[in-house]
């Protein structure tokens, strides 16, 4: 796999005053690729799409993680306290994934076309060869 970018992945969580919190992980060494559609009709011929264009990001095993991060399943991770939860990273659906390094969510407000949403992932670490274990993201 061919590492062309390092993204910081916003997971979101509940403080204590019962607001959501969003915890960047940055992680470096990763998989981004832009895919982009095109409409073909009679009239245009092709043309770009109206929608917003999509991602694929591929994070290797061997990834380098922000403090050394573990990954734990969605499911999982919600269960953990404030402070656990610095030790830790996930994938959540709808939550927000950004190409470069960020500190704050805040920081997403300024960014265009490299920052989204997750609409799809795969644990692909399973079976395989270490060297083709991967966590797949879809994004838009």
């Amino acid at each position: 796999m061919i590492t062309n970018a390092d993204i910081t992945i916003f997971n979101k969580a509940i403080g204590e005053n019962r607001r959501e919190v969003f915890i960047p992980t940055t992680i470096s060494g990763v998989s981004w690729y832009d895919v982009h559609s095109v409409e073909v009709s009679k009239q245009q011929g092709m043309a770009p799409r109206d929608r917003a264009a999509k991602f694929i990001v591929r994070i290797p095993l061997d990834a380098k993680v922000q403090d050394g991060r573990t990954y734990l399943p969605e499911e999982r991770y919600k269960l953990l306290d404030e402070e656990e939860r610095m030790r830790f990273w996930t994938i959540q659906l709808n939550g927000y994934i950004a190409k470069g390094t960020h500190e704050d969510i805040g920081d997403l407000k300024q960014l265009t076309g490299s920052v989204g949403t997750v609409v799809e992932y795969a644990d692909n670490t399973v079976r395989g060869s270490d060297r083709v274990k991967h966590w797949r993201i879809g994004g838009a």
